[in-house]
């Protein structure tokens, strides 16, 4: 999201964070300026508090500029796209190779982008009255700092040049995050495997020697021979199939009846595998973001440490259930003498009856 903050020209954020459906940028809020919303609640009585009414003035000030105008025009430019490939990893039928095309739509990174943004930002500027930004003064370093008796005259950025700046900053903030998200060895060995699967639904034989390098650590899990034999049939079952998608070929084939299913077994098992990938489920996905959300939460409420032991003991609950607190009392009193003539055996024998009420 956007924020203006005094002193700087423009300030922008452009993430795309580890989930894609973590995306809270909203093209439709930004498309609309909330200008006449601070306006309107500016002037309505008792709308805002009394120590919160110069905070709205100073953020509707910062509306009507030029700068802040700009910064909201490249925050549609930007965010339009990503939430279209937001709203890709949330369709039933998303494949990690489309994800991957969508990503690479991200790119915007041109000269001539940046000025057809400038110039319909000079449009919507001058018909709401608004001044564009003038050069700033440049600001000649002291004397006693110049390593010359004859010093050159500091070299400022024009206008335009400063603004190309912060577009660009952008843009490239934008494909840093994409090439980081998209561009990993994981993700390019689930397209691959997915390129497998619709190749074959189309014809393609494959041997088991390809089946193998293309699965990689996964081979243990899977009969190459009846891998590659039943990828042979896999064309038949599909002939009348509305899609070849990894969800499509599953659903077909639990369609069919109990023997056709144990008859394509090791299919169904590589449709799983595609499946069970995060990052070719949306539902995956969600779930790996809300366990995250989880850790910060609890992260902000205690120390990593004590963190840690609860984690160690939910994952171990079974065990820890089976525990007897009596059991751990006469382990650590009774471990040295020391402690058994500091707690005594009086000390013992209460403690163990507390933990029988326990």
């Amino acid at each position: 999201m956007w924020r203006p903050v005094p002193g700087q020209t423009i300030y922008c954020c452009f993430a795309l964070p580890d989930g894609p459906l973590e995306l809270s940028v909203c093209k439709g809020f930004l498309t609309t300026t909330p200008e006449y919303t601070l306006k309107e609640l500016l002037e309505t009585p008792g709308s805002v508090a009394d120590g919160s009414n110069a905070i709205f003035r100073g953020y509707y000030t910062l509306v009507k500029k030029f700068e802040t105008l700009l910064c909201v025009q490249i925050s549609i430019a930007f965010f339009g796209p990503c939430e279209e490939v937001a709203r890709a990893f949330q369709s039933s039928t998303c494949r990690a190779a489309a994800a991957k095309e969508a990503a690479e739509a991200l790119r915007v990174r041109s000269d001539a982008a940046f000025e057809e943004l400038r110039q319909h930002t000079s449009t919507t500027a001058a018909r709401l009255c608004l001044k564009e930004p003038r050069g700033s003064r440049p600001a000649k370093p002291p004397r006693r700092y110049e390593a010359t008796d004859r010093p050159v005259q500091p070299v400022t950025l024009d206008v335009k040049a400063a603004l190309r700046k912060e577009y660009f900053a952008a843009a490239d903030r934008i494909i840093n995050e994409t090439q980081r998200r998209f561009e990993q060895p994981g993700v390019e060995q689930l397209v691959k495997l997915e390129v497998i699967l619709a190749s074959a639904a189309g014809g393609t034989q494959f041997t088991a020697n390809g089946l193998k390098a293309a699965l990689g650590v996964h081979t243990v899990g899977f009969d190459l021979c009846r891998l590659s034999a039943q990828f042979l049939l896999l064309p038949t079952l599909l002939h009348d199939a509305d899609s070849t998608t990894s969800l499509g070929i599953l659903k077909r084939l639990q369609s069919k009846p109990e023997n056709i299913r144990e008859l394509m077994d090791q299919v169904v098992r590589y449709v799983q595998l595609l499946l069970s990938v995060p990052s070719s489920v949306p539902s995956g996905e969600r779930s790996f973001s809300a366990v995250c959300r989880v850790k910060t939460y609890l992260r902000n409420r205690m120390t990593q440490k004590r963190l840690s032991h609860h984690l160690i003991s939910h994952m171990h609950k079974e065990r820890t259930a089976a525990l007897r607190v009596k059991d751990i009392i006469n382990e650590f009193v009774s471990g040295t003498a020391e402690l058994v003539a500091a707690f005594g055996p009086v000390w013992l024998s209460e403690m163990s009856a507390a933990c029988v009420h326990f």
